[in-house]
């Protein structure tokens, strides 16, 4: 997964985005997140995805998983 940046959506308090970015350390997967809770900018991205609930997994712009889908990362470390 070189030079390619996974993304997951989140938000607070979410079970699911909890245990998707848990299974995501675990399994050295570098992420980055953006939490829809505390910014506009990544609701306002995750919708323009055609998106409205999270976890939403992200890679090179186009949706990859949404919702907890594990077995959708793998082959990503």
């Amino acid at each position: 997964m070189e030079n390619s940046t996974l993304i997951i959506y989140s938000k607070n308090n979410c079970g699911p985005c909890n245990m998707m970015k848990l299974h995501m350390q675990e399994n050295d997967i570098d992420f980055e997140e953006r939490n829809i809770s505390t910014s506009e900018i990544y609701m306002q991205e995750l919708l323009d995805l055609g998106c409205q609930s999270v976890p939403v997994i992200v890679l090179d712009g186009e949706v990859i998983a949404n919702g907890f889908e594990p077995w959708k990362l793998e082959g990503l470390t």
